[in-house]
């Protein structure tokens, strides 16, 4: 895992970015983050704590996938009653976020813009955490900023779909003991980047059918209620700019 799961170097960060800007138009970014349910048999003991909004057990797995369609983190740790932005916040990713990530000089309009990572409205906005504009009646600007962004948080949704794909255990509820199951879905994990080395080709039918996904689907996602970063707030804006002044130029 340590081998074939591992945060980007500044050399594979550049290559990173140059491929997420010809997916989306937008700069800096290096990876997509997403969680996603593994079912389990819960214990009878705390079993409260491992039922999820659509009141199945379950663990979270907490994803960041490249651009490649493979992972470079991932996180394991907490029972399915938790919110996102809770796994999210306790996950070395955020708290070593600083170690994990190199830094960047790169600047527009004078402000300086980190390697940034992707994310739904469950996260929080950070200065390297980019999220969509929420909201309803969005500007059209805005509006046009979160399809653009959502083209490189896809990534992490493919890849998802082909980890549950190849590795149906995941899938369905497994009745390995829950305190194993973690090591289960970090194993599988690992495999999915190791297919994706050997470009090992995936079946279109592997793909998880609604039918196959109807016994445990993933719960709803909400809105972190968390105060947007102020630098955060500065960079969105920034990148928002960026995309309005590259799509009038390109008219």
């Amino acid at each position: 895992m340590r081998r074939v799961i591992r945060m980007p170097d500044e050399d594979r960060c550049r290559r990173s970015t140059e491929e997420f800007k010809k997916m989306c138009g937008l700069p800096q970014i290096i990876a997509a983050v997403d969680g996603s349910h593994i079912p389990i048999l819960p214990p009878e003991e705390g079993r409260k704590d491992f039922m999820n909004r659509k009141n199945y057990g379950s663990i979270i797995l907490q994803g960041t996938v490249d651009h490649n369609i493979k992972f470079i983190h991932v996180s394991v740790k907490f029972p399915g009653s938790c919110h996102d932005a809770f796994a999210f916040k306790n996950s070395s990713l955020f708290l070593r976020h600083d170690e994990l990530i190199p830094e960047s000089n790169f600047q527009l309009n004078n402000v300086n813009i980190p390697y940034i990572i992707v994310g739904d409205p469950a996260y929080p906005l950070l200065p390297w955490l980019m999220k969509d504009f929420y909201g309803l009646n969005l500007p059209a600007d805005k509006d046009q900023f979160n399809k653009f962004l959502n083209k490189a948080r896809v990534t992490v949704e493919i890849a998802f779909g082909r980890l549950k794909g190849r590795w149906r255990i995941l899938l369905k509820r497994s009745d390995i003991i829950y305190t194993f199951m973690p090591q289960v879905v970090a194993a599988c994990c690992t495999l999915h980047n190791f297919v994706e080395d050997e470009n090992d080709e995936f079946q279109v039918d592997w793909i998880p059918t609604p039918r196959e996904l109807e016994d445990f689907p993933e719960p709803p996602r909400y809105q972190s209620h968390e105060r947007d970063s102020l630098d955060g707030t500065t960079i969105r804006n920034t990148l928002l700019t960026y995309l309005i002044q590259t799509f009038n130029s390109s008219n």
